[in-house]
């Protein structure tokens, strides 16, 4: 008799985002899964909101940043809707056209990152949690090196 081994990796809890398509018909809405991140660092993390607000002001002199409306739903891992809270994501893809995302919840003083994504960017991150301060730095500090960033609020904000 063989003992099996397999590697058991544990479920990560994830956000649930729906993004309206091109009409307004669900038909063509398209979803991505952000990675909680709560359990990964023992509670979220965040920063302060004037890191976000400077994001904001580097859309205006730069082609490869984008603000965008068309964040439909955000459901969280306990399945509460929070479309009407204040959500933001942060997409972006650098020149080596490696992937990263943050879903944040941007209050007055601070912003809480709730998950990343995609799933890679999340293991790295679980590998070295000095990852993400880096990419973040890199949004603000290191215009040229993004292919393209997307900050992407609600469709009614």
């Amino acid at each position: 008799m063989f003992l099996m081994f397999a590697e058991v990796k544990l479920l990560e809890k994830t956000w649930k985002i729906t993004f309206e398509g091109e009409s307004p018909v669900s038909e063509d809405d398209f979803e991505l899964e952000f990675i909680d991140i709560k359990d990964l660092f023992e509670g979220y993390i965040g920063f302060e909101t004037t890191y976000f607000e400077k994001l904001l002001s580097i859309i205006e002199g730069n082609d490869n940043y984008n603000g965008i409306k068309n964040l439909k739903s955000v459901i969280s891992p306990d399945e509460e809707e929070f479309i009407e809270k204040p959500v933001a994501l942060v997409l972006a893809i650098d020149k080596n056209d490696l992937r990263y995302g943050f879903l944040l919840f941007v209050m007055d003083d601070d912003t809480v990152i709730l998950g990343v994504w995609p799933q890679p960017f999340f293991d790295a991150v679980k590998q070295d949690k000095d990852l993400m301060n880096g990419v973040l730095g890199a949004l603000l500090e290191n215009v040229s090196n993004w292919k393209r960033v997307d900050v992407v609020i609600p469709i009614g904000e």
